[in-house]
């Protein structure tokens, strides 16, 4: 068992002689152990792969790429050289044709040769480029000669060189059979190569074996750890909390006294559950209250309904006669109107009869003017008639004398006769004349008078013309005055109407928002009402729910 039980009646963890705090530790370790396993694992893989593509490589540069380039010397000596010379001799190619093959070949042969001797010679294979070597120098000594043959010749060779055709292949077969025995040394070396990659691989294979099963048993010693240490304690805890769960008895404890996090976890659970028993005491408790209070506020919400309910028809009635006297500012308002403007146009009137009266007031200036110039004009026309009688009475005196003088000359043309007819005739005329100047002196005097008379008579309605003028002069003035006071007091009128009309207007939106407010509060009132209606059902479920709290509370067991 990696799990026993202490005096105290505690689960506790024995696994392994080293002591782990901490859950997060076990199960970082349990990730840990086997990433760097398999990293190791990886790692080495990594290097051996690296390992034997170094070595694939190393057998590719140092075997198969010089074994490449003995091939082409061997070719170019064998078929290139012997084939240019075998070529020009049997008239296929030029002379020039043949010298450039046998130049790109001893080239290319020379090219080749320095790279394999550059590319790091075992034992073997100095001693076998030495002897190869010897057979390189005799057979460039040959293709010299052939050059400078070749040299000689301008196009066409044909048959020019048979007696070098024969001796050459003696100079360069033993050259193939060198070339030959280093490629074949290149293959046993090439093949020891293989062998030793081979063995490599075997022993990489063995190897990742081996640390494969040690990762898989560091794998199962860590599940076995984890499964002691974290897996027994949770098991303990989640059957103590199935027993808490089936019998709803608080006083049940875990038993576990690790000191990592699931010991944490058990005394937390355990201190949760000392907590949640003396919540429950005091839900218990509080369950008794809350029915007693839900029994209380039940009463207070059935008086609180009732009152709402009244405050309802209350303000019910409120907004009729709220409505009412809206209807009646508005009439008020409405008249207030109509009165500004009739109070306007009584302003507007008096302004125009003031206007009127100032031109009957100029008028009657004009008119009063008139008259005073008629009176002086009658004035003047009676001191001419007062002059004309002066004149009257002259002529009159003259007509009297001249009729005294007529009869004085009649009476001496009396006393002269015949002699004096003449006389008499001029004297009765005179007479005559001096009687119709008399009495149309007479005539003009009671012209004049008739005429003094009737001017005295119009000065006398001039005057009083005047006088009635100036009077009524005087009272258009006071009319105008009258007029402007009235204008003014229109105004004053006009204005109050005006202010009438706003107040109205206020207080009929005044009016209209004391309204809406006690349809609003109306409303409040309803929904209070509601609200009370369901704080009065909401308390009687409030008792009803603390009943089944007390009920479900009670299926506890606590200390």
């Amino acid at each position: 068992m990696a799990a026993e039980q202490n005096k105290g009646g505690k689960t506790r963890s024995r696994f392994f002689s080293f002591n782990i705090k901490t859950v997060r530790t076990k199960l970082l370790m349990a990730a840990l152990v086997p990433f760097v396993a398999i990293l190791i694992l990886f790692t080495s893989t990594l290097y051996i792969l690296d390992e034997i593509n170094r070595a694939v490589d190393r057998m590719y540069q140092k075997r198969i790429v010089p074994t490449e380039s003995l091939k082409v010397i061997a070719d170019n000596y064998a078929v290139r050289v012997i084939d240019a010379v075998n070529k020009a001799n049997a008239g296929i190619f030029t002379a020039e044709q043949a010298l450039m093959q046998i130049n790109q070949a001893k080239h290319l042969i020379a090219q080749k040769w320095q790279d394999y001797l550059d590319s790091g010679l075992s034992g073997r294979e100095v001693q076998l480029a030495n002897e190869a070597n010897v057979l390189f120098t005799r057979a460039n000594r040959a293709i010299e000669a052939i050059e400078k043959k070749l040299a000689s010749f301008f196009g066409g060779v044909k048959g020019g060189l048979d007696d070098i055709d024969g001796p050459l292949y003696e100079d360069i077969d033993p050259i193939s059979d060198k070339i030959s025995e280093l490629i074949q040394l290149q293959l046993e070396l090439a093949g020891q190569e293989r062998e030793h990659i081979e063995l490599w691989y075997r022993e990489s294979v063995a190897a990742f074996v081996i640390g494969g099963i040690i990762i898989l048993v560091l794998l199962l010693a860590l599940r076995l750890m984890i499964s002691r240490s974290v897996i027994v304690p949770l098991s303990a805890l989640r059957s103590t909390m199935e027993q808490i769960s089936r019998h709803s008895d608080l006083t049940f404890t875990t038993k576990i006294s690790s000191r990592d996090e699931i010991g944490a976890m058990a005394s937390a659970f355990e201190s949760m559950l000392l907590k949640i028993s003396k919540l429950i005491l005091d839900i218990t408790s509080a369950t008794e209250q809350i029915a007693t209070a839900a029994e209380e506020m039940s009463a207070v919400s059935m008086q609180t309904n009732e009152n709402t309910r009244q405050q309802q028809t209350q303000t019910g009635q409120a907004a009729s006669a709220i409505s009412e006297m809206s209807v009646s500012v508005q009439q008020v308002c409405q008249h207030a109107t109509d009165t500004n403007e009739a109070s306007l146009s009584a302003n507007a009137q008096a302004q125009n009869g003031y206007r009127v009266v100032q031109q009957t007031v100029s008028g009657i200036d004009a008119l009063a003017a008139i008259v005073q110039q008629a009176s002086e004009a009658v004035h003047k026309v009676e001191q001419d008639t007062q002059s004309i009688g002066l004149v009257l009475e002259v002529i009159k005196g003259i007509a009297d004398q001249t009729n005294l003088l007529a009869l004085n000359a009649a009476i001496e043309a009396a006393r002269a006769g015949d002699s004096g007819r003449g006389f008499a005739v001029v004297a009765n005329e005179v007479r005559d004349l001096a009687q119709k100047t008399q009495q149309s002196t007479e005539e003009i005097q009671q012209v004049i008078e008739r005429l003094q008379f009737g001017s005295q008579y119009v000065v006398k309605i001039m005057d009083k013309g005047e006088a009635s003028a100036r009077e009524s002069a005087n009272q258009a003035q006071q009319t105008s005055r009258a007029l402007t006071e009235i204008s003014q007091s229109v105004a004053q009128i006009t204005q109050m109407n005006g202010q009438i009309v706003t107040a109205a207007k206020e207080q009929s939106q005044a009016s209209e928002h004391i309204n809406e407010h006690i349809c609003l509060i109306n409303e409040l009132t309803g929904e209070t009402s509601r609200g009370a209606e369901q704080v009065e059902q909401a308390s009687l479920d409030l008792s009803r729910l603390a009943c089944d709290l007390r009920a479900m509370v009670n299926i506890f067991k606590v200390s």
